[in-house]
């Protein structure tokens, strides 16, 4: 068996555990969820490498879209997105769990997230 593929099977439960599951709640009318794979935030192993596209899929009360998943050192995250279809949403998490949502109706709501992976 070819050494490469092996090593890539050992390592995938080991890159799945890298991976917030998060589930967001802002009072009785919004719930996200969504999950930040961690491995999409790993540094170039090239240096003339083109930036990659971090993505993650947030479903809203049922309905899906993509965005951009934010990760800081600070323990804050979330994610954005601003396209045509979607609009601008901003979702900040602290490392508290209180978070903070702006969607594309402009409205800032406020509510808690944990992770349930």
């Amino acid at each position: 068996m070819n050494a490469g593929l092996v090593a890539a099977l050992i390592m995938m439960p080991a890159a799945s555990a890298l991976a917030d599951q998060l589930d967001c709640q802002f009072g009785d009318d919004l719930s996200l969820r969504f999950a930040i794979d961690r491995n999409q935030f790993a540094p170039a192993i090239d240096p003339g490498e083109p930036p990659r596209r971090k993505v993650t899929r947030v479903v809203a009360n049922g309905t899906s879209f993509e965005a951009e998943p934010i990760v800081m050192d600070s323990g804050v995250r979330g994610f954005w997105t601003d396209d045509a279809v979607n609009g601008t949403q901003v979702l900040t998490i602290s490392s508290t769990g209180k978070a903070i949502f702006t969607g594309k109706d402009g409205v800032i709501r406020a509510g808690r997230c944990k992770d349930i992976g």
